[in-house]
């Protein structure tokens, strides 16, 4: 293994742990949930819960106190979820401010 390899490996390694450290609540709620699907404790449905399109769908976390509520879905459905969740934080800080 060549120096620049071994340096650039090292630098992704402390990068992930870095970012571990930093994000605690999220790997655990991640892994979490990981490990529940894994062993069947938790299905994974083949559609959207939100537009109810089939395809690759991924779970979305919205309570890391709470792992293992999640919300299923699609990465049009999840594009829908963050930019309405957005749309709505910015309509309350116009009302508030």
């Amino acid at each position: 293994m060549e120096k620049n390899e071994f340096v650039r490996r090292k630098k992704k390694q402390d990068a992930n742990i870095r970012y571990k450290r930093n994000n605690r609540l999220w790997y655990k709620a991640h892994n979490k949930l990981w490990r529940a699907t894994g062993k069947g404790r938790i299905l994974k449905p083949s559609i959207c819960s939100v537009c109810g399109s089939a395809g690759f769908i991924e779970g979305h976390i919205p309570d890391f106190s709470n792992p293992l509520a999640v919300v299923w879905l699609c990465a049009r459905g999840f594009a829908h979820k963050v930019v309405g969740l957005c749309a709505e934080l910015k309509f309350a800080h116009k009302l508030l401010f």
